[in-house]
């Protein structure tokens, strides 16, 4: 898709803020030949007083796709009541899948607790059984009640099980852990989040969706989960989001 046919007025746009390391959501409230202009970003009732000449990163998602680009601020005009924010016309624009989000590597130490448990029904024979599957076949401990705040939830759930993460993106994790959990296994996790300035730590819930052993080395079996979330809050999903954005800059720089 070429650059010109990406942007259109009155399209919902995202402005990145290093300092607050939050999106702020604007409107596209014109489109010239080398500008843009939007609307004051916000966030919540908090504005965005773009700088003059300050280079912004900037979001937007048409049909399935998500387009980012950089842009710098020219200055600040008026349409009407309106005060608009002029941006340079971008020179590069990247383009992702939308439903797949961006998929950071990254190593970091997690927690998990296990909420449900799936079906070992797509397991064919005995000899595709996981050398561990034996704890998984233990009895079923009491119903909890899954409705519950998951920081209550898993207060009452006692100490977690540990695991490490491969990668995080807005719609998912991969982790890796030491026995068998099956696809269909529902998990509360901790993710511990760290960046060069920062620190963060969040409880997400997530469904597995694929479940594969992998050499731990020394002959030890691990199994490798890819998980995708389940109840994330916008303002959660916004904030991961953000993180890994911030952790990407950071591996560019």
């Amino acid at each position: 898709m070429a650059i010109k046919k990406i942007f259109r007025e009155n399209m919902p746009i995202e402005v990145y803020d290093e300092d607050s390391e939050h999106y702020y959501k604007s409107i596209i409230q014109e489109v010239e030949e080398g500008s843009l202009a939007i609307g004051v970003p916000m966030k919540g009732r908090n504005q965005l007083l773009m700088r003059k000449k300050n280079t912004y990163a900037l979001r937007l998602t048409v049909d399935d796709a998500l387009y980012s680009f950089n842009s710098k601020m020219l200055g600040r005009r008026r349409s009407g009541n309106v005060s608009l924010f002029v941006l340079e016309w971008p020179e590069e624009i990247k383009r992702s899948q939308r439903r797949q989000f961006f998929r950071m590597p990254v190593t970091m130490d997690s927690h998990y607790w296990m909420l449900e448990k799936g079906s070992l029904g797509a397991v064919a024979t005995p000899e595709d059984l996981p050398v561990d599957v034996e704890g998984f076949m233990e009895p079923e401990s009491p119903p909890i009640n899954l409705r519950q705040p998951l920081n209550k939830l898993v207060g009452c759930l006692g100490e977690p099980d540990k695991a490490v993460t491969l990668n995080i993106s807005g719609g998912g994790i991969a982790l890796v852990v030491n026995r068998f959990i099956p696809e269909g296994s529902l998990l509360a996790m901790r993710i511990f989040m760290q960046s060069k300035d920062s620190r963060k730590t969040m409880l997400l819930r997530g469904r597995v969706v694929r479940s594969s052993p992998m050499d731990g080395g020394k002959g030890l079996v691990r199994y490798r989960l890819g998980i995708e979330f389940e109840d994330i809050s916008e303002k959660l999903r916004d904030d991961l989001i953000n993180f890994i954005f911030v952790l990407s800059r950071e591996k560019t720089r």
